[in-house]
């Protein structure tokens, strides 16, 4: 999944990803911070 704070950026990164071969490449309309606000949604850290 990619993400940026507008969509510009994220879009680009998914369509490198695409033409890179991934299949499943999704873009998360909304900024992180949003995306982090919720609860229900995963953050992988390392």
């Amino acid at each position: 999944m990619t993400h940026c704070e507008g969509g510009g950026r994220a879009a680009l990164g998914a369509a490198a990803a695409v033409r890179a071969g991934f299949d499943d490449v999704r873009v998360y309309y909304l900024s992180f911070g949003d995306w982090v606000r919720d609860e229900s949604c995963p953050v992988v850290r390392d």
